[in-house]
């Protein structure tokens, strides 16, 4: 690899190195870890190699010690990812090389519980045990000196990670200090906080704002939780409260059983979830007349996503062609043009032939503009998929997204496509299903169970397919992936009269529908693709 890349050695939590392209190249042998930690802690992230071999293999006599420092040193400088320039070894000592690694030991945005220096290294010598126990416990005190003296709003500026400001009018998040009843649980009301407010704010391009009365360019939305202790776990409520009137907005609560395991609560992603559904509702408001106003597009985009109402499509459509020249296009909202070009060759609800071209065009201007925006990247992921057939790019955009969002059905619902497209069907078809979860709250809920369907036909599980085929259908009567599905799928499980039933309504929303052209490649049933479910484009039933 490229000898620019450099490196950061995490030393809170568990031991962690990794790369500026962020893949992260830990190695797992446990003296290994134990030597960069022990390097990047010295002086100038130096230590002597009498120092090393003391601390690693102070059981060993000196000459098979010195051998078995020498092998290590060697393997750390052979890491996979790595650089032959990550140390600098000479006769006396041997140090990490300044120019290429940054030791971090600062907490982690999304703690809850303070994390352990090194957290679960353990190499058996008496020598390290020692020093890594101390170093634990003067790691633990300074911890605790700094949550005491960083007062609480303080603290919850640090999680929060504010949106670059551009000058334009846009919506704002206004993060208020949790109400508390006990000082046991404000990480976990502030972890909550913070996690809202970046979720709301990455849907649209909003503000944070961390004070009540901060001038915003848009309308302004505030954020508040309240969090209890309940017997052994905690109780959690949000609210949303417009600021120029008050009035509350929006309010949610949830009991989490288990504190410790808070984190990793279904009930807790579940609420988060559901707060930032009804934010955007509040900001994806339309006029009385459905005009898209340019402050809230994004968030409109996205509450009355996915847009299977053909006159929703050409309204969005023609606020799109009448602010195409505007100098103030966004990444956000590029992504969101291509994504609702993608949606209307899906939909087939538009002949126009340059849609293909503009869904890649827009997705790329978009990436251009903002790489690391998960919701951009996410829609790159589905144009990559749907429109250019690239799988693996969509996988890896995908994947990207979902680990700075892991709570986004949307850019679940995408990955689990991309996966069950990778050859990955039953790791595609847990993802679509946890995007499901995580949807609960959210609009158009036909869309994430079509997405079920699509991700359980490429695993063959065609009983679990056709329920959420069915009830999406249920759902939205005239959206048309369902009715694909169903045609096929009913007419697999010996239903003629149902599949030709679909396949009679499928005509009837689109009208140059046949079956020669349902079995062409450029069809949109590509979850059908390699199965025997296509039989049905050879049935006669239309």
């Amino acid at each position: 690899m490229s000898t620019t890349q450099n490196f950061v050695l995490k030393l809170a939590g568990p031991v962690r190195l990794i790369r500026s392209d962020g893949l992260e190249i830990t190695p797992s042998a446990a003296k290994l870890k134990a030597l960069l930690v022990l390097i990047g802690t010295g002086n100038g992230m130096r230590r002597p190699r009498a120092f090393l071999q003391d601390m690693l293999w102070s059981c060993s006599d000196p000459e098979k010690g010195g051998a078995s420092l020498r092998q290590a040193l060697s393997a750390a400088r052979r890491m996979p990812g790595g650089t032959p320039d990550l140390l600098m070894i000479n006769n006396d000592a041997v140090a990490l090389n300044p120019a290429r690694v940054k030791v971090d030991l600062s907490l982690p945005r999304d703690c809850i519980e303070m994390p352990e220096f090194a957290e679960g290294l353990d190499v058996a010598d008496p020598e390290f045990e020692d020093w890594v126990r101390d170093r634990r416990s003067e790691f633990a005190d300074a911890c605790d000196k700094l949550r005491d003296a960083v007062p609480t709003h303080h603290a919850l500026a640090a999680r929060v990670k504010a949106a670059m400001p551009t000058g334009r009018k846009r919506p704002a998040i206004v993060v208020l200090p949790p109400v508390c009843d006990h000082s046991s649980v404000r990480a976990h009301a502030e972890i909550l906080t913070a996690d809202v407010a970046t979720h709301i704010a990455q849907l649209g391009e909003a503000e944070i704002l961390l004070e009540p009365n901060a001038v915003a360019n848009g309308e302004k939305l505030a954020v508040q939780v309240r969090a209890m202790r309940s017997g052994p776990g905690l109780r959690f409520q949000v609210q949303l409260a417009e600021t120029a009137v008050p009035r509350i907005v929006w309010i949610g609560d949830v009991n989490c059983a288990n504190a410790p395991e808070i984190h990793q609560d279904a009930n807790f992603d579940q609420l988060l979830v559901d707060t930032a559904a009804a934010a955007s509702a509040h900001f994806g408001r339309l006029s009385p007349e459905g005009t898209p106003d340019v402050s809230h597009l994004a968030f409109q985009m996205f509450a009355h996503f996915p847009f299977q109402d053909g006159n929703r499509l050409r309204r969005f459509d023609a606020w799109f062609d009448q602010h195409s020249a505007s100098p103030k296009n966004s990444a956000t909202q590029l992504a969101w043009r291509a994504r609702l070009r993608l949606v209307t060759l899906l939909e087939r609800s538009s002949s126009d032939r340059h849609a293909f071209g503009e869904a890649v065009e827009f997705s790329r201007a978009a990436m251009c503009m903002n790489t690391g925006d998960p919701m951009v990247t996410a829609i790159a992921a589905d144009v990559a998929l749907h429109v250019e057939g690239r799988v693996e790019l969509a996988c890896e955009l995908a994947r990207t997204s979902a680990v700075k969002c892991p709570r986004n059905p949307f850019i679940h619902a995408i990955l689990a496509q991309a996966l069950a497209r990778a050859g990955c069907p039953s790791e595609g078809y847990a993802v679509a299903q946890r995007a499901l979860r995580l949807a609960a709250g959210q609009p158009n809920q036909s869309w994430w169970h079509a997405i079920c369907a699509a991700t359980a036909i490429k695993q063959h599980s065609y009983a679990d397919a056709r329920k959420h085929a069915e009830l999406a259908h249920f759902l939205a009567p005239t959206f048309r992936p369902p009715l694909r599905f169903l045609s096929a799928l009913r007419f697999h499980a010996g239903d003629e009269a149902g599949a030709a039933e679909a396949l009679g309504t499928l005509k009837s929303l689109e009208p140059d529908f046949c079956l020669q052209r349902m079995a062409d490649e450029t069809y949109p049933v590509a979850s059908m693709r390699g199965t025997e479910l296509l039989a049905v484009t050879q049935s006669g039933l239309l």
